[in-house]
C-alpha cells in the first residue's frame, strides 16, 4: 500500500508458517526473483541470539527452532551473509524488530542487531534496526495493540509521519530520522534504534503515504510528538 508492490512479489511468513525452512526458502529461492534495478525489502520481527554451546554462533529463532539444538533447527546469522551478496542483486532495505525483554535469550548481551547491521550495510543497501547494542527491544499492547515500539513508529512513519518534506514520498533518510527520533521519546530513552544508510537515504520507500494509510485495515493512531 503506497509503495505499488503486487501481491506477487510478496512473501509473508508468520506464526507456524515461520519455519527455519520457510524463511530459508524465502531468502535463497524468493529472493532470486528481482533484478539488478529493483529493491527489496526485508522485514523481521523475532528473537535471536547466540548458541548457548557455541556463543559466537549467532542465529534467528524461527517458529520450529528448538533452542537446546540451536545448530540444527535456527537459522544461521552466516547464511544472511550468503543471501546478500550471493543471492539477491537487488538494492535492499532490512528492518529488524529483535532481541525484545522477555525473549529466549534474556539476560545474554544483545549481539543480533549489531550482526544485522554489519551485514545489511553496503552499496544500495539500508538496514534499520530496533535497539543498540546495550538494549533490548519494547513491546507492549499500547503500541498497535502488541506491535514493539520500533514497528509501531515504523508503520506510522511509512504511512506519512515521516514525510519531513511533505512531497508524498517517504525516503529511506526520512524514515531513519523519525524512528530514531519517536522511538527513544516512547521509550523513556530505553530503546534507540540504530541505522547505516549511506548514499541509501535517498532510495524512495513509499511514493503516497496518504495512499498507504487508506488502504491500512489497522492503521496505528496518529502520532501525537513534536516534529
Amino acid at each position: 500500500a503506497g509503495g505499488n508492490v503486487r501481491e506477487t512479489n510478496l512473501r509473508y511468513l508468520v506464526n507456524e508458517a515461520a519455519t527455519t525452512a520457510n524463511v530459508r526458502t524465502a531468502l535463497f529461492d524468493f529472493l532470486t526473483k528481482p533484478q539488478p534495478g529493483d529493491l527489496v525489502f526485508i522485514y523481521f520481527a523475532g528473537h535471536g541470539g547466540p548458541d548457548p554451546k557455541r556463543p559466537q554462533n549467532l542465529y534467528l529463532i524461527t517458529q520450529d527452532t528448538d533452542v537446546n539444538n540451536m545448530g540444527g533447527t535456527a537459522l544461521p546469522m552466516w547464511d544472511l551473509q550468503n543471501v546478500f551478496d550471493r543471492t539477491a542483486r537487488s538494492g535492499i532495505v532490512t528492518f529488524v524488530d529483535a532481541c525484545h525483554s522477555a525473549g529466549v535469550t534474556e539476560g545474554m548481551q544483545n549481539l543480533t542487531n549489531q550482526e544485522w547491521t554489519r551485514i545489511g550495510f553496503g552499496q544500495r543497501r539500508a538496514i534499520i534496526t530496533a535497539s543498540d547494542i546495550s538494549q533490548y527491544s519494547q513491546e507492549s499492547d499500547q503500541w498497535g495493540g502488541g506491535h514493539g515500539a520500533f514497528t509501531y513508529y515504523l508503520l506510522l512513519g511509512l504511512r506519512g509521519e515521516a514525510d519531513a518534506n511533505r512531497d508524498l514520498h517517504v525516503s529511506v533518510g526520512e524514515l531513519i530520522d523519525y524512528v530514531r527520533d519517536a522511538v527513544p521519546k516512547a521509550t523513556a530513552g530505553a530503546q534507540t534504534p540504530t541505522a547505516m544508510a549511506g548514499i541509501a537515504r535517498g532510495l524512495l520507500l513509499t511514493q503516497n503515504p496518504a495512499a498507504a494509510a487508506a488502504a491500512s485495515p489497522r492503521r496505528p493512531a496518529p502520532w501525537r510528538g513534536a516534529r
